[in-house]
């Protein structure tokens, strides 16, 4: 089958950002520290709308960061 006679199409992004953690996250008090962080998104979409969506964010390197003194 030929996917481009298909309504569907997969849209897909690498993303990378930094913040400060100004609340606790996953059990960990506030620390302040500016943390940076990649990961992907996935969006499927059929018919011009989004019929799914996944993503998947480096939490392991977050909480390193975050707990490394």
């Amino acid at each position: 089958m030929d996917p481009g006679s298909l309504e569907s199409n997969r849209n897909e992004e690498l993303v990378a950002d930094l913040f400060a953690q100004e609340g606790e996250f996953m059990g960990i008090p506030p620390t302040h520290k500016q943390v940076q962080f990649s990961g992907i998104v996935i969006h499927r979409i059929e018919y011009g709308k989004f019929a799914e969506s996944r993503n998947e964010i480096d939490l392991l390197g977050i909480r390193q960061q975050l707990t490394y003194e």
